[in-house]
């Protein structure tokens, strides 16, 4: 996590997210492998940017903030 401070009000907290995916793609007709692998397991990295909403809705969403940036920042192979 990091945060960076561009003024009293404004400041953004930036998150890393990894995840794993696995990157295979089925037909729905047939069940046969389209893309990828089976056993294809991929760690992905993100990072997420958020900061507080200038009109937030509380009630709605539970939480003042909101997304300002999302990015895929990497992707490696998982060894299993």
């Amino acid at each position: 996590m990091a945060a960076n401070v561009i003024d009293e009000d404004n400041v953004i907290l930036r998150f890393r997210i990894v995840c794993q995916e696995i990157n295979c793609k089925i037909s729905q007709k047939d069940g046969t492998v389209i893309e990828g692998k089976e056993d294809l397991v991929l760690n992905i990295h993100y990072m997420i940017d958020i900061t507080r909403n200038p009109q937030p809705v509380v009630e709605e969403l539970g939480h003042p903030y909101m997304i300002v940036g999302l990015e895929r920042v990497g992707v490696s192979k998982q060894i299993l």
